[in-house]
């Protein structure tokens, strides 16, 4: 059975040790939410955590970071810490 081209990817792509975490944004109560992948970032979960959890969480993981304002460019967890400033805003 063929798929379409969309759903089609190269499973050299795929790495199960790479993880992804993309923040989607902060709730009113100011959790973190956001995406976790395993292998590729298109395939994901919706999460959300505590800020301090969210940290622990990417730096247990080694999550590369893909937020929406970085237009693609992966980041360690630990160069784009979720500032408190933004929280604050979101509250």
């Amino acid at each position: 059975m063929n798929q379409p081209s969309s759903i089609q990817a190269d499973p050299g792509d795929f790495d199960p040790r790479r993880r992804f975490v993309r923040v989607t944004g902060v709730s009113s109560r100011g959790f973190v939410e956001f995406e976790f992948s395993i292998g590729s970032p298109e395939l994901c979960v919706e999460l959300v955590l505590p800020p301090a959890a969210f940290e622990e969480f990417c730096a247990a993981q080694a999550a590369q970071r893909l937020d929406a304002d970085d237009a693609g460019t992966a980041h360690t967890p630990a160069a784009r810490p979720i500032d408190d400033n933004q929280l604050r805003s979101k509250r």
